[in-house]
């Protein structure tokens, strides 16, 4: 079972990929193939296989197991009693560097969530990555007990010294940038850039080349517990028999290389709410690609939509697949694996960073019918604010969002079938890092006179006093505390 499942993985590298993109490719599939065992049960080798769930020693052994055995390639595991953890060290192109998929494949569940914080670093880079995401999920504050790459094992688990990582080639790589998992396909590997673009990543040049920029207009307005709300970007590739798709909010496009266009393959039209119609990625599952679906960020993947069906190989006989495949027990492997000490408090990795609130945005009313935002700075700062206007109709749907980098006050007309207004601000390092400000439109009736309506809508207490049906959105408007998961993209540092 274990060699089934390595040789699945391989058998999908490109047959001429550098020891560079065969470290890429199995980071990748293993992050978005496989979860972080939240009951701690799964923690070696075969129940990592057989589960696609484990802890960090499952995730570190696997890994290992692959470029060892299947490339050759030198390999082995950092273990921290200290801080109760595991990770990889691999030697690429003759250096050594630290690698930690179980950081790179946060909590909740969702291809779209996976990174590449933690790949390829020296042991200096290592540390100072690790406490900086302490800091970050700390308001600023280190907190050392929640950092799990501080010391590690002068020795591993097998008794052989720690292999030393000094090398910094891929300091300022720009594959730690990117979010969701990497696609390779005729000789490219696809991803999406920090302008949430399409685009072809060249690894030897360290540069993103853009094939098709219409997936920049793709926002997720995402909506917690609460409804406060905030935007971001969950974008996904996936090379599937042969071609290349990914996904909007609620649609799947099927991107031709060929030409650089994308056609749309599947659209999600059950719930006409916009805040329940979200794809938050992309997976292959059983064979099929699937769209990974969910109402809430922090529950996780809710359900699997099938986008495409495997074809069922009728003339292939599974003869070969079956017999001493999953007869025999394959755990012969395993004891090497179980005889270590087990990790399991792991789970302080996926904790998200809280975000400082750092602005105070305002809406005000104009005499012409217009709105001026302002966002005034409540601490000292270097984030670069970059302002979210958003509007909603009367049932509280989102009919329009807009992104405006924020220099100085900028002022906005409402659509006619806005009731509400809503402001955010984010920085440019996707970190919400002010309170959501909001003003209800209430238009008159009698008069149709434009000059009418700011003496309706100038109330300063309409943002304090939405309808009924708004009530849950402006009692909650502290982002940073409703939705932890806003900071999940965060781990993209």
């Amino acid at each position: 079972m274990i060699d089934d499942e390595c040789n699945e993985i391989v058998s999908s590298v490109p047959k001429d990929a550098t020891e560079l993109e065969k470290v890429l490719f199995v980071h990748d599939y293993i992050t978005s193939h496989y979860e972080y065992d939240m009951s701690y049960q799964n923690r070696n080798l075969y129940t990592a296989v057989r589960d696609k769930k484990c802890v960090c020693q499952g995730y570190s052994y696997l890994f290992m197991y692959i470029m060892n055995k299947y490339f050759e390639m030198e390999c082995t595991t950092v273990p921290s009693d200290a801080c109760n953890h595991i990770w990889n060290k691999v030697k690429v192109d003759g250096k050594w560097y630290n690698l930690d998929l179980t950081s790179d494949d946060p909590t909740p569940n969702l291809s779209s969530l996976a990174n590449h914080t933690y790949f390829l670093l020296s042991d200096e880079e290592l540390k100072a990555v690790s406490a900086s995401s302490v800091s970050n999920s700390n308001g600023g504050s280190y907190v050392e007990a929640q950092d799990i790459h501080r010391t590690w094992n002068v020795n591993t688990w097998y008794g052989e010294p720690v292999i030393t990582a000094e090398d910094d080639t891929y300091k300022d790589s720009i594959i730690h940038n990117v979010s969701g998992s990497v696609s390779f396909l005729d000789g490219k590997i696809y991803c999406f850039n920090d302008k949430n673009e399409l685009s072809a990543l060249d690894l030897s040049t360290n540069t993103f080349t853009p094939v098709y920029k219409d997936t920049s207009k793709y926002y997720w307005c995402v909506y917690g517990d609460n409804k406060s709300a905030y935007s971001s970007h969950f974008n996904v590739t996936v090379a599937y028999s042969g071609k290349l798709y990914f996904n909007s909010p609620n649609k799947v496009f099927e991107f031709d290389a060929k030409t650089n266009t994308a056609k749309e393959i599947y659209e999600y039209t059950e719930i006409p709410d916009i805040s329940k119609t979200y794809l938050f990625g992309l997976t292959v599952k059983d064979g099929n690609l699937c769209a990974e679906y969910t109402t809430n960020l922090m529950n996780g993947v809710e359900s699997f939509i099938t986008i495409i069906t495997a074809p069922k190989p009728t003339e292939t006989p599974i003869v070969t697949e079956t017999p001493t495949v999953t007869a025999s027990p394959v755990p012969t492997e395993t004891p090497t694996v179980t005889e270590s000490p087990v990790p399991t408090e792991t789970p302080t990795v996926t904790e998200v960073p809280k975000p400082v609130i750092a602005y105070e945005s305002k809406i005000t009313p104009k005499d012409d019918g217009t709105y001026t935002i302002s966002v005034d700075k409540k601490i000292e700062t270097t984030d670069t604010p970059i302002l979210y206007v958003a509007e909603f109709d009367e049932n509280n749907i989102l009919i329009g969002l807009k992104a405006v980098p924020y220099t100085e006050p900028v002022s906005v007309s409402a659509h006619d079938d806005s009731q509400m207004l809503k402001a955010f601000v984010w920085n440019i390092g996707s970190q919400p890092i002010s309170l959501v400000s909001q003003i209800v439109l209430t238009k008159p009736v009698a008069s149709p006179t434009p000059t009418d309506v700011p003496t309706v809508t100038g109330t300063p207490t309409a943002a304090d006093t939405p309808t009924a049906a708004d009530t849950p959105i402006a009692t909650v408007a502290p982002v940073s505390t409703d939705t932890p998961t806003a900071t999940t993209p965060a781990d993209r540092r």
